[in-house]
């Protein structure tokens, strides 16, 4: 399912009782659902992913392409094995100077230096001519009024939220403040109770 921008701008302004989009243009509305969709990928990365194939340098230590955010998840090798996740103590233990070992094409596992790293070891150590399927989590394009956003629609309303909290700011020196703030809070509320969460990312 897919949410219309054009949806939300259009109750935007309907609950602003500003129709007419005299008060807050919708080219402002706009920005502020741009804001909002990064504020979710921020809080729920997995909400925005991509599939790819990830070509492999030479040696253990690898870099994530460039235009992705985080590593989510190796699938496996493009030539077909699969990748296992294992902790380096582990490795190390079993086998201490597997960094010097033959480098090959086929991956066998992965090693996440830290969590949300663009940075990860492999092994055995790569020839540089392997190749891997993964899973990144990936910024969210600016989206334009006439687009859709490619997750569930049950993300509608949080992101409604958002851009309220963003346009009663715009009077925050009167009682709108509070009201900026009692949609922020719902914002995150409704965000962190959607019955998807984050296992409803795509897994592609």
């Amino acid at each position: 399912m897919t949410i219309a921008i054009s949806s939300i701008l259009s109750r935007a302004s309907t609950l602003l009782l500003d129709e007419t989009a005299v008060r807050w243009p919708q080219a402002e509305l706009l920005t502020h659902l741009n804001d909002g969709v990064l504020e979710m990928a921020s809080m729920k990365p997995l909400l925005f992913t991509s599939r790819a194939t990830m070509p492999m340098a030479t040696g253990v230590y690898q870099t994530i392409p460039a235009g992705n955010r985080h590593l989510h998840r190796v699938i496996s090798n493009v030539s077909g094995p699969v990748v296992r996740l294992v902790d380096q103590q582990m490795l190390d233990a079993q086998e201490p100077k597997w960094y010097s070992n033959t480098q090959v094409a086929t991956v066998k596992y992965v090693i996440l230096e830290k969590l949300g790293s663009k940075h990860f070891l492999c092994y055995p150590p790569n020839n540089g001519s392997g190749q891997l399927d993964a899973v990144f989590t990936v910024d969210p394009p600016s989206f334009a009024a006439n687009e859709s956003i490619d997750i569930d629609s049950t993300y509608g309303n949080p992101l409604l939220a958002f851009v309220l909290y963003r346009a009663f700011l715009k009077d925050a020196d009167t009682s709108n403040d509070a009201k900026a703030m009692a949609y922020y809070q719902m914002f995150t509320q409704q965000l962190g109770g959607s019955v998807l969460g984050d296992a409803q990312a795509k897994e592609l």
